[in-house]
């Protein structure tokens, strides 16, 4: 189910006919294949329409060539590994918005891409497709998805409702052409509510997701009708980001119905959810304090330990101090011992030398004395 690429030619631009050819050679379709490679093929850009058909595609290595657009990648329903490595993918946003649909995305490479200049790339990345778990060759540790989250979760919020500039009350003429014209001045706290509202249906909007990569699929072949939490889901006006410019009379968004399985629950109210939030933040502040007081506590015992330690290499440092002190002044008696020997056993040396040379005297003298002796003997025993 994998499929080679054709011989490079430089400078291409691809449509379906192409990457039909680059299928055709393995045997496969572009329907049932699973792995499609097109490393170092000149490849400038990709006709949007031309990924539709690649509905089973699992694997998909585009590296080294000079692609600046992801567009129509969103067709890929059943892609896992995607490699854009050595592109010319300029921007990180637009290179993620065609990829937000894909839900079995789990692996993306865009390394060497002019993106990557951007200072922060890897946060905006991971916070426009979450359920990444390795980007460009790395792991996705949650620590590193939670604080893309809070540095770039603006890239994902809803857009923001934009009311006109509140008319001094000093100045009629401006509250009476308001009126006249129609206009609805909202009030901060009504801005901050729906902003509240917004965030809450995007929260709505995840849970929603979860709960369908949770719940059972049908194997039956027979088409199944969707549930109103999927339509309303898919709905432009259940979505923040799809919504049209809202009228200045925009009625209320409406609340995703229960789910009647019991094992999901019914969303929350807002005033519930912010009730909820602001006692998990009250838990998380007292959590964060008590936290800080145990690392207190734990540098203070560091500091204690740092100290006896300290103390402690000091006396076993004037301990090693005086143990050199004592070698020293041992070796050097030895070694004026060994000299005093020394000179002890030249001068014993040359003694025995001198009462050689003694004895030797002595002994020559002792036989010359000897043989005279015995030859005055002899002559005077000879007989006459």
């Amino acid at each position: 189910m994998a499929a080679r690429a054709p011989a490079p030619d430089p400078e291409v631009d691809a449509d379906l006919a192409y990457l039909d050819a680059a299928v055709g050679d393995s045997g496969w379709t572009v329907e049932a294949v699973e792995a499609l490679a097109l490393p170092r093929q000149g490849l400038r850009s990709i006709a949007p329409s031309a990924w539709a058909p690649f509905a089973s595609l699992r694997y998909l290595n585009l590296a080294r060539n000079g692609l600046s657009s992801t567009a129509g990648m969103d067709a890929l329903v059943s892609l896992e590994e995607l490699s854009l490595y050595f592109n010319a993918l300029p921007d990180a946003e637009a290179a993620a918005a065609p990829l937000r649909r894909l839900r079995t995305l789990r692996s993306l490479d865009v390394r060497m891409n002019p993106l990557t200049r951007r200072e922060g790339y890897r946060g905006v990345l991971l916070c426009l497709l979450p359920r990444l778990e390795r980007l460009d060759e790395r792991d996705v540790a949650p620590a590193e998805q939670r604080q893309a989250r809070i540095t770039w979760g603006h890239l994902t919020a809803p857009p923001r409702r934009e009311a006109p500039a509140a008319p001094d009350d000093s100045d009629e003429d401006a509250d009476d052409s308001s009126e006249l014209l129609g206009l609805k001045v909202l009030a901060p706290e009504t801005l901050r509510r729906s902003r509240e509202e917004n965030e809450l249906l995007l929260r709505l909007e995840k849970q929603l997701d979860q709960l369908e990569e949770t719940a059972p699929r049908p194997h039956s072949s027979r088409s199944h009708s969707h549930s109103p939490s999927r339509s309303l889901r898919r709905s432009p006006k259940a979505s923040p980001r799809w919504r049209a410019k809202p009228k200045p009379k925009a009625k209320p968004h409406p609340m995703p119905p229960s789910s009647p399985d019991p094992q999901h629950p019914e969303p929350t109210s807002p005033a519930t959810w912010l009730a909820e939030r602001h006692a998990v933040e009250a838990a998380a502040t007292a959590a964060a304090s008590e936290a800080a007081a145990e690392v207190a506590a734990l540098r203070g015992e560091l500091q204690d330990a740092m100290a006896t330690m300290t103390a402690f290499m000091e006396a076993a440092e004037a301990r090693a101090a005086e143990e050199r002190a004592r070698a020293a002044e041992a070796n050097r008696a030895l070694r004026e011992s060994h000299e005093v020997l020394t000179r002890d056993n030249e001068a014993l040396r040359r003694e025995l030398d001198d009462w050689r040379a003694r004895y030797e005297r002595d002994s020559a003298a002792w036989k010359r004395n000897f043989k005279d002796l015995k030859r005055l003997y002899e002559e005077a025993t000879a007989p006459a």
